[in-house]
């Protein structure tokens, strides 16, 4: 509709002063970008389609089975294991991710994917805030802009009232 539309426009400008794309856009490492946010965008419809006969729960643990089956390929190449001192933190990080990862799951199961999706925007909001607070990276004027409409395309979604 008209307002998540409107609120999805505002989020990609945000996105594009933030990353100010160029020529230095065309790359490899940028297809894999792309890929990202193409299989991100069939997950989300996966996921709202799941959910009509899946708990939550189940939809996660499909997933994680998944990515699982398809990380060991490259990791035939590169495996060695992990210092001890590092399992604390690594479970750590498996337990917020498999959280993270059951909450999204859940409100892709309540809305609409594009009206959850745009919440993704504030990705790169977060990663410029981290990298403000752990390298000191202090963003330019048109990324502060950026944030700034990412943060009011989140607020616009907000205000919207959905009826599912």
């Amino acid at each position: 509709s008209f307002p998540t539309r409107r609120s999805s426009d505002l989020g990609y400008f945000g996105i594009l002063l933030i990353l100010k794309p160029g020529s230095g856009v065309f790359t490899v490492f940028a297809l894999f970008a792309l890929a990202s946010g193409l299989f991100a965008a069939i997950a989300m419809v996966c996921i709202r389609r799941m959910a009509a006969t899946e708990p939550p729960i189940r939809i996660v643990w499909y997933f994680s089975l998944i990515s699982t089956v398809i990380s060991t390929i490259p990791l035939l190449w590169t495996w060695h294991i992990p210092e001890p001192s590092l399992i604390g933190r690594l479970i750590l990080i498996g337990t917020l991710a498999t959280l993270g990862q059951l909450l999204l799951t859940r409100g892709y199961t309540l809305a609409p994917a594009v009206q959850v999706g745009g919440f993704a925007y504030s990705e790169v909001v977060f990663g410029f805030t981290l990298g403000w607070i752990v390298w000191n990276e202090l963003p330019d004027s048109l990324s502060v802009l950026g944030i700034l409409a990412v943060c009011s395309a989140g607020m616009l979604l907000l205000s919207r009232r959905h009826t599912p």
